[in-house]
């Protein structure tokens, strides 16, 4: 999909709790300096091997900075997702007024094939409006794709700002993995990383909201461009996670054709994504590769920021963005373009093309 066709999806505010920051400048310059905020898990212990080499250790995972680790998944969402807003309401510049023309999007922890979910996430996201105090506001738009969840938003967002059905469009990505039921799941599942399962990942946290308007309505209000988005990319995987059999990587070249446009000869030089050491989905990252290899720069710089954060799910493509915007802020970008991909579990690929604003 084209987003530049008649006027240009611009991103004009973000905000960012994780574990390495309490906002999108700690998170990033934390991120680029490698720091990393692994620790064990205060009550849960994983299974270990039969014999077992050691003695039992609290799970490995990356935990944001706020109280209740361990809480109901319900809880701890609310907790991430809102500690970011205050600093996003100053970055966006937004009157109280523009709440009227505003579109919400939330991206929430994904449908887990007999694993933990939210009870009711349209009863979540009601909370979370009435605890920001937005006036009267339209139902939400809720994505529970999990990984993939942020840049679908952004889908269906560019559609609106096009339209002319909104003005704003406001995306919120929450997860955490945190609570004893998910961890519990994830370990019967052979997906968590402890020393029965080296093929599995540190769970993480965190949220991420974006701010993202037309270009043009965004240089009448005097607000800064921080980056364009220029190609975004949707479609599926037949062989999932869960079909015990390697990705196809058909739906992720799909995804990447659609955000890069099929008639864009330049090589891409940079991407970030979601690789969190799951055998499956560096498999599926390197098949695609391989396959799009005219596409691609032999020099390709690969980010992944689950190596200092563990995998954050839900909230991977915000904080993508935002990392792609804080290196164009900062010069230390490998270049003026970025793609982002994500992958979840359950067969959505997405794809959004990033590039320095103008």
């Amino acid at each position: 999909m084209n987003v530049s066709e008649r006027h240009g999806i611009v991103v004009t505010a973000f905000s960012v709790l994780s574990p390495v920051g309490l906002d999108a400048v700690q998170t990033c310059a934390s991120l680029r300096a490698g720091i990393s905020r692994f620790s064990e898990h205060p009550f849960y212990r994983p299974a270990l091997p039969d014999p077992p080499l050691s003695r039992p250790e609290g799970a490995r995972v990356a935990a944001a900075a706020c109280s209740g680790v361990g809480s109901p998944l319900a809880e701890r969402l609310m907790q991430l997702s809102l500690a970011p807003m205050k600093t996003f309401l100053g970055a966006s510049r937004m009157k109280r007024e523009d709440l009227h023309s505003t579109c919400f999007f939330l991206s929430l922890p994904g449908p887990k094939e007999s694993g933990p979910r939210l009870a009711s996430s349209q009863d979540f996201a009601r909370r979370y409006l009435e605890r920001l105090g937005v006036p009267t506001p339209p139902a939400p738009r809720i994505y529970e794709e999990g990984h993939t969840g942020m840049l679908s938003a952004l889908t269906e967002a560019a559609g609106l700002l096009h339209q002319g059905i909104c003005r704003f469009c406001v995306i919120v990505g929450a997860e955490s993995y945190l609570d004893r039921e998910t961890l519990g799941w994830l370990d019967e599942t052979y997906r968590l990383k402890s020393e029965r399962n080296v093929d599995g990942f540190v769970p993480g946290e965190c949220a991420v909201l974006l701010l993202v308007e037309l270009e043009q309505h965004a240089r009448r209000r005097g607000a800064t461009s921080r980056a364009r988005l220029t190609g975004l990319g949707r479609a599926m995987e037949k062989q999932t996670l869960w079909s015990n059999r390697y990705s196809t990587s058909e739906g992720l070249g799909q995804a990447f054709g659609q955000a890069l446009g099929q008639s864009s000869t330049e090589a891409i030089h940079w991407t970030i994504c979601d690789l969190n050491g799951e055998s499956y989905r560096s498999q599926e990252w390197g098949t695609t590769r391989f396959r799009l290899a005219e596409r691609f720069d032999p020099g390709l710089k690969l980010w992944h920021p689950s190596d200092c954060i563990g995998d954050i799910g839900a909230a991977s493509g915000g904080l993508h963005i935002v990392m792609a915007c804080r290196a164009f802020e900062r010069h230390y970008a490998p270049d003026d373009r970025a793609l982002i991909w994500c992958s979840s579990d359950g067969g959505t690929r997405a794809a959004c093309v990033v590039m320095k604003p103008n």
